[in-house]
């Protein structure tokens, strides 16, 4: 619970230094459910894996809204990282973001296809 206090607390911090991100409204999502643990692969054999379990929404920005991860992101060669699911407003595919310590909050790449993700208020 105390990093998760901490996490929200970093978040709080560098959304409040971006114009572009703010406050979930009340009418959005609030909970992304993934059923099952997700690997992403990538050419250079680098595997990031997003936990299974609800990801809860924390901020938003005009493009769409950031879901937390119940536990943090595995980046196989780089260790442990804070992150989430970005889901666009316009319907397309989610992406995965991390924290990077004293660099900031990176959207990476679309989540494939079967991707599994169940969004409920």
């Amino acid at each position: 619970m105390r990093n998760v206090a901490a996490f929200l607390l970093s978040v709080l911090f560098l959304t409040s230094c971006a114009v572009d991100t703010r406050s979930i409204s009340k009418d959005h999502f609030a909970v992304a459910h993934v059923a099952s643990e997700y690997k992403v692969v990538y050419p250079v054999e680098r595997i990031v894996t997003l936990p299974s379990g609800d990801y809860r929404s924390i901020m938003e920005n005009d493009s769409g809204i950031f879901f937390v991860a119940p536990s943090r992101l595995v980046m196989d060669s780089m260790g442990l990282f804070d992150g989430g699911v970005f889901v666009p407003f316009d319907k397309s595919r989610p992406m995965f973001w991390i924290n990077i310590p004293g660099g900031g909050i990176f959207v990476r790449d679309i989540l494939p296809q079967d991707f599994k993700l169940a969004l409920n208020q």
